[in-house]
């Protein structure tokens, strides 16, 4: 089997799931296409990188780091670069388009190489993008009608995607997942109150970093000596004053002293992170404009891997990845009263029941979400696709 990944930019770093789902999958022959490939972050040997053309007439498939103008997925778009395309690599079996606004920049791609398009959505593409601009609403009527298949993580992404008009004879649900056995799971010391709590995430409104610092400032009332990390970037001025907020408010909330903050660290350098800490917090929400996680966060799987329990909400496919009372505790979007007595009952929890949580979030994901065994479910998928008449 041929198959074709398709993104506008690959690979943003937070987006090392793609590059574990990509590579794992059995297939004959793998190529990726991007309209700007970024730095050198998750490129394989067993894949071929195709670049799109940098001006008419013009074909460069000789440097998989080149970074293209955004100019070149308006020039994709015209029927004569799929048959540039076709003419590079042949005919494949699935153009397999990575989140909506991918499906749509690749939808002729996939005609001309005749190949079977499969679109796979994961957050912002489920509900920020149709309602951004009208054109978008006709975009994905097209997309619908003239794709193959469409992927989501969960069973509230399948609903999400037959509310938006997907048919839902096309949806499928196909998880993602990491590389438990690269994991070393940790047994953390955990003394009776005691609590080390950690956010790994980007800051964007979605990931709920305001609710965490907001249950962890009325958890302290009760609970000395516990210690909140933020770890990430802000990638916009947006996100430059959501962390300038949470420092102001930590400072306000009287507990500057215990909020720390801390960049982003590479992705091979985030299990050694974790081994410092308790818990992982991470209250996920839906933003003001709609965004969302669509699946949900595959740092939760990371962070349950190492055998650290989490604290959540019950977000988009989230307790899909976190068993509420077993692997972790889940609560409402925004519910900081619940979100907070979720840390005072972590704080309080002695070596036993701790280990109980520990041990169990590492075995729910080797269990479901090895992506060796998810991969293989999306290799049946393609399999299936391709079996269906046109």
């Amino acid at each position: 089997m041929r198959i074709l990944h398709a993104f506008n930019d690959y690979l943003p770093a937070t987006m090392n799931w793609a590059g574990n789902i990509i590579t794992h999958t059995p297939a004959a022959e793998l190529f990726v296409a991007a309209a700007r490939f970024l730095k050198t972050n998750f490129f394989f040997s067993n894949i071929t990188y195709v670049e799109f053309p940098l001006r008419e007439g013009e074909w460069n498939s000789t440097s998989r780091f080149a970074a293209l103008a955004d100019r070149g997925v308006r020039l994709a778009r015209r029927l004569a670069y799929p048959r540039l395309l076709k003419a590079r690599i042949g005919d494949v079996d699935i153009l397999h388009s990575h989140f909506a606004t991918a499906g749509w920049n690749f939808r002729q791609f996939a005609q001309a190489l005749g190949a079977r398009h499969v679109v796979s959505f994961y957050g912002y593409d489920y509900e920020k993008v149709p309602q951004s601009h009208p054109a978008w609403r006709d975009r994905y009527r097209i997309i619908f009608e003239q794709a193959d298949m469409f992927l989501c993580e969960g069973e509230h992404g399948a609903k999400a995607l037959c509310s938006l008009g997907a048919p839902a004879k096309k949806v499928r649900v196909c998880p993602l997942g990491i590389l438990p056995e690269r994991i070393v799971p940790v047994r953390r010391k955990k003394d009776r109150a005691a609590l080390k709590l950690l956010q790994v995430a980007t800051y964007v409104e979605k990931k709920g970093h305001i609710y965490a610092l907001r249950a962890f400032a009325m958890a302290c009332r009760e609970c000395p000596g516990m210690q909140l990390v933020f770890v990430g970037s802000a990638r916009d001025a947006e996100g430059a004053e959501i962390m300038e907020s949470l420092r102001r408010e930590s400072v306000s909330a009287g507990i500057s002293d215990r909020v720390s903050f801390a960049p982003a660290v590479p992705y091979e350098a985030l299990y050694e992170l974790f081994s410092d800490f308790h818990v992982f917090i991470h209250p996920s929400t839906y933003s003001r404009d709609r965004d969302c996680e669509g699946g949900a966060p595959i740092v939760l799987l990371d962070a349950q891997a190492s055998g650290m329990p989490v604290i959540a909400t019950r977000h988009c496919d989230i307790p899909g990845e976190v068993v509420h009372g077993t692997t972790g505790l889940l609560s409402a979007e925004r519910d900081v009263d619940t979100l907070a007595a979720y840390i005072r009952r972590f704080y309080d929890m002695d070596q036993v029941e701790y280990d109980r949580f520990a041990h169990a979030a590492r075995t729910h994901v080797e269990a479901a979400f090895d992506v060796k065994d998810n991969a293989k479910q999306l290799r049946a998928l393609y399999e299936e696709v391709c079996a269906n008449p046109r």
